[in-house]
């Protein structure tokens, strides 16, 4: 069956925050993320799936690796990269969707290691389109990387796909306070000195290291 993309106007021409998600996060929490995608673009928060995430969930499909982020029973990586991947077929295009991919031609330099391509994503959004940008990651070198250029981050999320929206589109609105970086169930507090830095716990960011596998999502 012959199935074309809908073509319409760039949803992030209408954002007022743009969530970049990470490759562990489709591994771990791809519930919340088809939440986000059915309740975020109304809040203006656009998700983009950088272009080295689709290559690196196509690398892992044959992984037989149990994952251990955020499911309740073991399940191995391949079988949940290739759901990923089901989801983003059907989920790019819908109307209604937050979700989009990065394009070919949205980066500012063509970096050689893939967490620097997925920050390279997130300092285009930043740089070209002037918005606020959060990463979704629990990988804990890329979340450094991201806090060091000014991006907001957000590691593991047990609590709601609303109250999620809540705490990124709320840190977005506060221009004069510090990007958050928001653990699990973590709210915006009051603004803070600029000295000030809020982590996440360093149990909130997992590594998923693998000899066979991309560095970063470890």
């Amino acid at each position: 069956m012959l199935s074309l993309p809908r073509v319409n106007s760039d949803i992030a021409n209408n954002a007022r925050l743009i969530a970049v998600i990470d490759t562990n996060y489709f591994i771990d929490h791809l519930p919340l993320i088809r939440g986000l995608a059915e309740q975020a673009l109304e809040h203006g928060l656009v998700l983009v799936v950088p272009w080295v995430v689709l290559q690196e969930l196509d690398g892992l499909k044959a992984s037989f690796r149990v994952a251990g982020g955020g499911g309740n029973s073991p399940t191995d990586v391949g079988t949940l990269a290739r759901s990923a991947t089901r989801f983003l077929e059907d989920e790019l295009g819908r109307e209604g969707s937050a979700l989009r991919c990065q394009k070919r031609s949205e980066y500012l330099i063509n970096e050689a290691e893939n967490d620097d391509k997925i920050l390279d994503c997130c300092l285009y959004f930043m740089e070209k389109r002037g918005l606020p940008v959060a990463i979704l990651t629990k990988d804990r070198n890329l979340t450094v990387k991201a806090r060091a250029n000014g991006c907001a981050t957000c590691g593991k999320w047990t609590d709601s796909v609303s109250g999620l929206i809540s705490t990124l589109t709320s840190t977005a609105a506060l221009p004069s306070q510090p990007m958050l970086h928001v653990g699990s169930n973590q709210l915006p507090q009051p603004p803070l000195p600029a000295e000030t830095q809020v982590y996440v716990d360093d149990n909130e960011c997992m590594d998923i290291d693998m000899d066979t596998e991309p560095d970063h999502i470890s």
